[in-house]
C-alpha cells in the first residue's frame, strides 16, 4: 500500500522529528521500510510495503546528481518502457523499482510531461532542490489518496489525514459544509474533506508549492468520444482486448499475486484473465447467521472450480465484525 508524507515550509523549518511522526502515523501502510530526505525547508517521508524490487527499492529516490528527489505510493504500470527510453537518453538506474523512473522522467519532461506519461495508480511527491519547489501529483482517476493542508508553518501532505494530524501543525475541526455534503451525498466531493483546512489533491491534478504558495493544475480530464457505428464483434473484441491488456499491466509484482472473487462479472473476468498467465489463489468472503442468504460463496466456488484456482473462503460472524470495526474505522 505504502504512504507518502512531508512538507514545504515558509519561513520556519519543520524538522525530522515532525516528518518521523507523520510517517509513524501511517506505519500500517508501509511496515517493511521507511526513509526520508530534507533540504532547505522541503521534506519527503516514505513508508514502504515492498512489492517490486523488494531488496533494492528503498525510497526516497533521486536522479544522478541528487538535485531531484521523489517518493511514490502506488505502481507505474508502464515503467519498463519509460525506463528503457530513459536509459537510451543516458540515465543511470540504481534499482529495478518502478518508482525510480519518476525523478529521471521529471528531469527530462518536467512535471507536466511526467504526469501525462505515467500509466498507473500513484500519489507522488517531487522535491526540486534547484527550484526550491515541491510537486504533489495524483493519478488520473484518484485511485491513490493524497491530502494536503496549508498552515502557518507551510504546506503539509500525507497519504492519510492522520499523517497530517501527527505533525502537530493542524487542529482538527469539522468542516460543516463537508458534513452537509456527506449527509446529502454519502461522500465529501473533491477537493474538500471532513476537516477544515484539509484538502485532497483532485484526480488528474498536481499541486505546485513554491515560496509558501500552493497552486493546483489539471493535467488530464476524462473525455468520451461516442461512436455510433460499432458492430457487435468490434465491441466484443475491444472490451476483451482492453480488459486483457489492463490485467496484464496489473500483474507487475515480485511477490505472490491473488484475487478477490465474488459472483460478479467483473471479478470473474479479472480472475479468468489472470488464470491465462498463472495458477493463482482466489478469496471469497461470506456471512454467518441470519444474513447467510446474501452470500456469494456458492457462485464464487463454482467459478473458482471452473477456472481451477486455489480457492479460499472466509465466513465472517457478527461478533468478528464488531470486534474488527474499531480497527477498520481507524
Amino acid at each position: 500500500m505504502c504512504g507518502v508524507s512531508g512538507f514545504a515550509t515558509s519561513g520556519c523549518d519543520l524538522d525530522n522529528a515532525v516528518l518521523t511522526r507523520m510517517m509513524d502515523a501511517m506505519v500500517h501502510r508501509g511496515p517493511d521500510d521507511a526513509g526520508m530526505v530534507r533540504h532547505e525547508g522541503i521534506g519527503l517521508g516514505f513508508r514502504r510495503l515492498s512489492i517490486l524490487d523488494v531488496s533494492g527499492g528503498h525510497q526516497p529516490m533521486s536522479g544522478e546528481d541528487e538535485s531531484i528527489w521523489s517518493v511514490t505510493n502506488g505502481e507505474i504500470y508502464n515503467y519498463q518502457e519509460i525506463r528503457q527510453d530513459l536509459i537510451r537518453r543516458g540515465h543511470r538506474f540504481r534499482s529495478q523499482s518502478d518508482a525510480e523512473v519518476v525523478p529521471h522522467l521529471y528531469e527530462e519532461e518536467g512535471v507536466e510531461g511526467l504526469s501525462k506519461k505515467l500509466r498507473g495508480m500513484f500519489a507522488i511527491a517531487i522535491m526540486d532542490r534547484s527550484r526550491q519547489t515541491l510537486y504533489l501529483i495524483r493519478d488520473h482517476f484518484g485511485i491513490k489518496p493524497l491530502y494536503y493542508a496549508e498552515t502557518p508553518q507551510g504546506v503539509l501532505f500525507a497519504s492519510e489525514i492522520k499523517g497530517l494530524l501527527a505533525s502537530g501543525a493542524i487542529r482538527p475541526e469539522v468542516d460543516l459544509r463537508s458534513l452537509w455534503h456527506y449527509l446529502s451525498f454519502q461522500y465529501v466531493p473533491d477537493p474538500d474533506t471532513m476537516l477544515q483546512g484539509v484538502y485532497k489533491v483532485p484526480p488528474g491534478h498536481y499541486l505546485t508549492v513554491k515560496g509558501g504558495r500552493a497552486s493546483l493544475t489539471r493535467y488530464w480530464s476524462v473525455a468520451f468520444t461516442p461512436r455510433q457505428d460499432w458492430t457487435l464483434p468490434e465491441l466484443r473484441e475491444t472490451i476483451y482486448s482492453t480488459l486483457k491488456d489492463s490485467v496484464r499491466y496489473h500483474m507487475m509484482s515480485d511477490v505472490p499475486r491473488g484475487a478477490y472473487l465474488s459472483s460478479g462479472i467483473d471479478s470473474s473476468a479479472v480472475v479468468a484473465f489472470l488464470r491465462q498467465h498463472q495458477i493463482l489463489d482466489t478469496f471469497s468472503i461470506g456471512f454467518a447467521g441470519k444474513h447467510g442468504e446474501i452470500n456469494e460463496l456458492t457462485a464464487a466456488r463454482e467459478t473458482a472450480s471452473h477456472l481451477d484456482t486455489r480457492h479460499h473462503e472466509v465466513v465472517v460472524t457478527a461478533d468478528q465484525y464488531l470486534e474488527a470495526l474499531p480497527r477498520i474505522v481507524r
